[in-house]
């Protein structure tokens, strides 16, 4: 019987590679096996950092287990970011050579603010290299991320091109997030911005008793708004429906947009829209009950506005039931606003969207004339189609 090689790391006993697979969601580690030596094994661990320095276990599963023990250590010979470092490029720039060197810069800075159980997103765009960063560290003050640690709901996604982009997440965010981050690549400068996680009811209590009575006064108003159950609906509706869109922004947002991937991910958002309206009392349903849970939370509980049929500026639905008030005055409308719009704006010019693609040169090749026929069409009229009809046959 083949005996399977196990790496484990002591440090929290977590099994990190068994045989050729790989236990763990740092990628950084990978057992290697040398096939001239059938009997070698190699833990491969990139990019070593200071925190994994310990004891690491080579385990065999013969009869007895048989097990050696390597203790590693990591000298760190880059000191951590500091605030007084000079940036290469500030270097240039006060040096007076402007020529593009890679840098590295987070989206929002140099201060974001963010509510106190929402998620922190940072996107650090590595630009001007002339290849991807061989890897990029995220620090918190001068600690770097752990994506395995006790606090959890960590993650990083690293988008490798001409331009990298790395967007850390940080779930339900606490006010010990709060604090500097920094991200480094392996071949650019560093970047670095300051999150503040903000409790905003805490902080407009504490407004309404400022000394200044303009102050004190908007706090107040603002702090009545927000505890409100048409804001906090409002709230969820939106944040689900926006949330479904995440996709399809980013393939907009990105350098090589690819206009017909665009088309298909509007596609598949309608059907979930539609499937959604078709459903729309039990969707709806789910988010009362979490707004509930959260006016709950302050003390406050889903109510109808007052109605009045004088005014003839607010919605004044006949019902007494808030679940129904509610769907019918704001769910279904922005829903339907949701469904509406993308339709409007993409999949009636999907065709024309897919033949303007077709001019592109590497899909132009592999095409016919037909394939660009509504683009052209529609940019040049039939003046001087036969003319570009010729010329795209050469």
């Amino acid at each position: 019987m083949t005996s399977t090689v196990s790496w484990i790391r002591h440090r929290d006993i977590h099994i990190l590679t068994v045989g050729a697979y790989t236990y763990t969601s740092d990628q950084r580690f990978q057992a290697i096996h040398h096939r001239s030596h059938s009997d070698q094994w190699t833990l491969h661990i990139k990019w070593a950092q200071k925190r994994d320095a310990g004891i690491y276990e080579c385990q065999v599963s013969t009869q007895p287990v048989r097990s050696i023990f390597v203790t590693l250590n990591v000298v760190d010979d880059k000191p951590p970011p500091s605030d007084n470092d000079d940036s290469l490029l500030d270097m240039m720039i006060r040096d007076g050579d402007f020529t593009k060197v890679p840098s590295a810069s987070i989206s929002g800075g140099p201060d974001i603010h963010v509510n106190e159980g929402s998620t922190i997103n940072l996107t650090c765009i590595v630009k001007f290299s002339p290849e991807p960063p061989s890897y990029i560290f995220w620090y918190h003050y001068d600690e770097v991320i752990s994506y395995d640690s006790v606090r959890g709901g960590v993650s990083v996604v690293t988008e490798k091109g001409d331009v990298t982009v790395s967007y850390l997440l940080i779930q339900d965010a606490v006010q010990a997030d709060s604090g500097k981050y920094t991200c480094n690549p392996s071949n650019a400068d560093l970047s670095s911005v300051v999150v503040h996680v903000l409790n905003v009811l805490y902080t407009l209590e504490e407004l309404e008793n400022h000394h200044d009575s303009d102050t004190s006064s908007k706090s107040s108003q603002l702090l009545n708004a927000i505890i409100k159950s048409e804001f906090v609906i409002s709230l969820n509706v939106a944040g689900e429906l926006f949330s479904l869109n995440l996709p399809f922004c980013k393939v907009l947002q990105k350098v090589n947009c690819d206009l017909y991937e665009a088309c298909e991910h509007i596609e598949n958002i309608s059907k979930i829209l539609m499937k959604k309206r078709e459903n729309a009392n039990e969707e709806f349903s789910i988010l009362l009950n979490k707004s509930k849970n959260m006016l709950e939370s302050v003390n406050n509980e889903i109510a109808i506005p007052r109605i009045n049929s004088r005014q003839t500026k607010r919605i004044n639905i006949k019902t007494n039931v808030p679940e129904e008030y509610f769907r019918i005055s704001i769910y279904i409308p922005l829903l339907d606003d949701f469904i509406q719009q993308p339709n409007e704006r993409f999949n009636n010019k999907k065709e024309l969207i897919t033949s303007l693609q077709n001019v592109i040169p590497k899909f132009c090749v592999n095409k016919k004339y037909k394939d660009i026929k509504p683009c052209v069409d529609f940019y040049i009229g039939n003046s001087n189609s036969l003319a570009i009809e010729a010329e795209f046959s050469l």
